[in-house]
């Protein structure tokens, strides 16, 4: 629906569009000089403009995604900061909401040429920069695809014509992964025509974004909330750090990822400990917002509570042999086999163990399926135990802390890594179960931990979708 208002402003509310339509005409050459690209080469033509102003599916995809962007001005786009998040938002990402990219990536097999990218951070921006930080002249879009951590959905947007520009007042909801937040926005864009721009003959100026949310207030009381502190990678500023939220009695709702202040001793202390879970108190004051997302401490203590020991869920190192019921072994005519655990290593934080079925087959043996018979190689901390697999070597200490998967915690979890594969933990009395698989398609890998305090690991289970290429032993 449309409400004309006074001084060529309009008000438009609208449903989201989730579709993308054809850039219009046919394939024109640009006439003037000042132009920077052959558009003919690139397959683009001008566009045509309508009386009046529309929003169209491509711009407004490009200015919801665009608006992540603290405080968005064109004047920035040779900057490497800005390159970095270009080609990660819109580029090797899994956003693929406007047609001139789907039309690239359709006709080149995923490809796109450093002329095609300059063109759409152009189309973009409607500033002209050279990415230097491209060593091809062909980048594979669809290798290392980003997924979004924060997202605006435009709901409904009024607008003012100036001149040749547009500015842009929209309302948005916010989206956050791993918040159940729902928060509202207000996107002010300055839109300037572009008529070679593949977003809808519009290329975006500036954005700023206003908090509009209704936010419930602190109760002004003490409160303790227990956190994951992973290392000097997440002290973000002096005095400032990033913890992981892993659980709190209080009954105050958390964001997943927290911003806290500290003291320099606390700091200091938070290093000397990384890797660890921490029990934080602070003051639920009125100028802190649920679901909490930063606060100040007034302590910061080690969480002493029993996590993870080799004397807890993992081996307890008297019996290195071990024999388990096989349900699947890779298709193998075997009811039961062996599974070996060996201590290879030693760190300040743990213990480095190898797990490995040991069995022989001709028809496995040296190939891919052979190397599924090695379980993986486990850091066991105080804290957690962690996974690095396909590994035959010792990792060390900072590549499990770095490139490990938390296989065994105190806490449930559940979280995306590599983009795709989801990773849960979750406990059953004295057993503490791991689940990870591909959720992008149903033929992916799967893989999954059983450990039981006391005990060790009692149940293994990995492979494919359908039952292919499956391995699944119980050691009951």
């Amino acid at each position: 629906m449309e409400k004309r208002l006074k001084q060529k402003t309009r008000i438009i509310t609208c449903a989201i569009v989730l579709g993308a339509i054809l850039i219009s005409g046919c394939n024109n050459t640009n006439d003037s000089k000042n132009e920077p690209f052959d558009y003919k080469k690139l397959g683009v033509s001008e566009y045509t403009y309508e009386n009046g102003f529309e929003l169209k599916p491509d711009l407004r995809a490009a200015i919801q995604v665009l608006s992540s962007y603290s405080d968005y001005d064109n004047l920035i786009v040779s900057d490497e900061r800005w390159q970095d998040f270009f080609l990660r938002n819109y580029i090797q990402s899994m956003f693929d909401g406007y047609d001139y990219k789907k039309k690239i990536l359709k006709e080149q097999d995923g490809l796109m040429t450093k002329t095609q990218i300059e063109y759409i951070n152009y189309s973009l921006t409607g500033e002209y920069a050279i990415f230097d930080s491209l060593e091809n002249e062909k980048i594979n879009c669809l290798e290392s695809q980003n997924s979004p951590l924060v997202a605006y959905t435009i709901t409904n947007y009024e607008y003012e014509e100036q001149g040749e520009s547009i500015v842009l007042k929209a309302d948005a909801d916010f989206f956050k992964k791993g918040s159940k937040e729902e928060k509202k926005f207000v996107i002010t864009a300055v839109l300037e025509r572009n008529p070679y721009s593949c977003f809808d003959g519009y290329s975006i100026v500036s954005i700023k974004t206003e908090d509009v949310t209704e936010y419930e207030h602190g109760d002004e009381a003490a409160h303790k909330v227990k956190v994951y502190f992973s290392g000097d990678d997440y002290v973000m500023d002096k005095g400032l750090v990033g913890v992981e939220y892993v659980g709190s009695e209080d009954g105050v709702e958390y964001e997943m990822l927290i911003t806290v202040h500290v003291t320099d001793e606390q700091m200091q202390y938070m290093l000397e400990n990384k890797h660890k879970n921490f029990e934080i108190a602070y003051v639920y004051d009125k100028n802190t917002f649920s679901p909490v997302s930063t606060i100040t401490a007034t302590s910061v203590e080690l969480d002493e509570a029993e996590i993870i020991s080799s004397e807890n869920v993992f081996f307890d190192g008297t019996k290195t042999v071990d024999t388990y019921e096989v349900t699947d072994l890779l298709d193998e005519a075997v009811s039961e086999v062996e599974v070996k655990t060996e201590k290879i290593a030693e760190y300040d934080s743990g213990e480095v163990y190898s797990i490995s079925i040991g069995y022989e087959s001709p028809e496995i043996s040296g190939t891919d399926k052979g190397d599924r018979l090695n379980l993986g190689r486990f850091l066991v901390t105080k804290d957690n135990i962690y996974l690095m697999l396909e590994e035959n070597g010792t990792p060390s200490e900072e590549e499990f802390f770095n490139d490990g998967i938390v296989v065994a915690s105190d806490d449930d979890y559940s979280k995306i890594i590599g983009e795709v594969y989801q990773v849960e933990i979750t406990h059953e009395d004295d057993k503490c179960i791991f689940a990870m698989w591909n959720t992008a398609i149903e033929s992916g890998w799967y893989c999954h931990y059983e450990w039981v305090k006391g005990r060790g690991l009692t149940y293994y289970r990995s492979g494919y979708g359908a039952g292919r290429d499956a391995i699944e032993i119980t050691n009951s």
